[in-house]
């Protein structure tokens, strides 16, 4: 018995050890398989503090670009660092979006800029205005299909913003489909039968479709909707004007009727444009000449109108006032 007792006790001690080693094996099996280091909830909040400073570092780049836009400044070094940031995080919405703003700004590749802000769109960054910029990027690749696309978008997106409908009407147009963008047109007038700028645009789409008499009487009406203040409406029913008189083959009216706006409006780039096209209707390419080399050396920013004298005064044979040009784009650091 008392072997019996010293075995059963000896045996009892055997099981609690053994039980013990199991347990020990076990929470020591278990710290091996479990991940040392932070907990979820450590490493969520690292990951959101780390995603808050790459955001910041976007917001300053785009702060950074807004100053240089005001301020008239080269883009390319704010570019540079959204090149940097978007190869830590491809996908990143905002500075996708901020590049493609920046290049397109800056007069790069519509296609690039294109690309950066179709990823801002993918990402929920889906607001009207995005999809109108990327439908002019669009135009200006000529894919006027994904242009209709992107205006359609914005006009779903925000209907009472005429400039979408008059995109998206302009993209029809651009396409071939002169129906399509006149009814819209009309929609517009019909919507704001008071402002002078759906009669604007349905004056140009006539008059593309030789539909002179009926653009005519659109301009007329875009004017009796004009206040004597509204300058930047009065300067695009000028230019209208102009070339529904050119389309008339009334060169010299049409080149008068933008000779008198202000002299500071004589001195915009769309305004130079039309009275360019306007002179070379007219048969007088050297006025035009002329007049791109007087603004290219009158506005220290106006880089336009020293290319355009420099191409003009080429075609016309005249090297040594292309020179002139080039001389002064370099001495403006272009």
């Amino acid at each position: 018995m008392v072997v019996s007792s010293g075995s059963g006790r000896a045996s009892g001690g055997a099981l609690l050890i053994a039980v013990a080693v199991a347990v020990v094996a076990m929470v020591v099996g278990t710290a091996w398989l479990m991940p040392r280091g932070e907990s979820d909830a450590a490493r969520a909040a690292r990951e959101a503090a780390a995603q808050a400073a790459f955001d910041e570092r976007v917001v300053v780049v785009g702060q950074r670009i807004e100053a240089a836009l005001r301020n008239q400044r080269d883009l390319t070094p704010m570019i540079e660092d959204l090149r940097a940031l978007l190869a830590e995080a491809p996908e990143h919405a905002d500075a996708n979006r901020a590049i493609a703003l920046a290049i397109a700004a800056e007069g790069g590749l519509p296609a690039e800029s294109y690309d950066h802000l179709i990823v801002a769109l993918d990402e929920g960054a889906d607001a009207a205005e995005l999809h109108a910029i990327a439908g002019n990027l669009a135009m200006q690749s000529d894919d006027a299909a994904a242009a209709i696309g992107h205006f359609e978008q914005a006009v779903a997106l925000n209907a009472d913003e005429p400039r979408f409908t008059r995109q998206l009407a302009s993209a029809h147009a651009v396409s071939g489909d002169l129906d399509t963008a006149l009814r819209l047109t009309d929609a517009w007038v019909a919507r704001a039968s008071d402002t002078p700028e759906p009669f604007l645009l349905r004056a140009r789409l006539l008059t593309d479709a030789g539909r002179l008499g009926e653009a005519e009487r659109a301009l007329v009406a875009a004017e009796d909707r004009t206040l004597p203040d509204e300058l930047e409406t009065l300067r695009a029913i000028a230019i209208r004007r102009a070339d529904l008189l050119g389309a008339l083959g009334r060169h010299e009216e049409a080149v008068a009727a933008l000779r008198l706006l202000p002299v500071e409006d004589q001195l915009l780039e769309e305004v130079a444009e039309a009275l360019g096209e306007a002179w070379d209707r007219a048969g007088e390419p050297m006025k035009a000449a002329v007049y791109f080399d007087r603004v290219a050396r009158l506005e220290m920013t106006a880089t336009w109108a020293a290319r355009e004298a420099g191409r003009r005064w080429l075609a016309l044979g005249r090297a040594d006032k292309a020179a002139e040009m080039d001389a002064l784009l370099r001495s403006r650091g272009e």
